[in-house]
């Protein structure tokens, strides 16, 4: 995932440098929230979208930028928009383990059980020695976190009832990522929580 993650930043500064971005979503991604709050003032569409359909939410969201976040969720910012990969700002966050933005949205409505899209992925290790390709996606902020084991953000989905028995499109549970990984502060959660084994 987070070789997609990459993928998808690298391409996305490509289209901002070459004036494909709003300026909004520009200002999001350099963390300017005095430009932010400018241009939402002069009017900007606070859900205006880049090249790749993320917003300004998304982008404030996976960068960890929570002044940028709570700006442009009091000016009215859609708090379940889906950008690119089918990315809610509240899966951005906790692909990143931004805990506090995760507070954030939970508090301002974001959708725990929110799906995300599926992409066909192939890849090639540099020195050839792996690839790999299918279909991936289907992912909630559950799963996510269990994935990439951050416990708190865990916690926090699981308050707010996040769907704990839901597969992915590849049948594959938020017990399965916890284990996967290893994260057993996480797997003991997901069990007190009544997790099916």
């Amino acid at each position: 995932m987070r070789y997609i993650t990459t993928v998808v930043l690298l391409l996305s500064l490509v289209f901002f440098l070459t004036g494909c971005t709003p300026a909004l979503v520009g200002s999001a991604i350099r963390g300017d929230a005095n430009s932010v709050k400018t241009l939402l003032d002069k009017g900007a569409d606070v859900n205006v979208r880049d090249a790749d359909g993320n917003t300004a939410l998304d982008w404030a969201a996976g960068e960890g930028q929570l002044e940028i976040v709570k700006i442009l969720l009091d000016k009215g910012a859609d708090v379940n928009v889906k950008g690119m990969l089918g990315f809610t700002p509240l899966m951005a966050a906790t692909t990143h383990g931004h805990t506090e933005i995760v507070k954030i949205l939970l508090d301002r409505g974001a959708d725990v059980n929110a799906i995300s899209g599926t992409t066909a992925f192939s890849w090639t290790a540099y020195d050839g020695s792996s690839s790999e390709s299918g279909i991936y996606g289907g992912l909630t902020a559950l799963m996510i976190a269990a994935r990439d084991g951050y416990a708190d953000i865990v916690k926090l989905l699981l308050e707010k009832e996040a769907d704990i028995n839901i597969k992915d499109v590849n049948g594959k549970t938020v017990l399965q990522w916890a284990e996967k990984n290893n994260h057993s502060e996480i797997i003991k959660l997901l069990k007190e929580a009544g997790v099916k084994e």
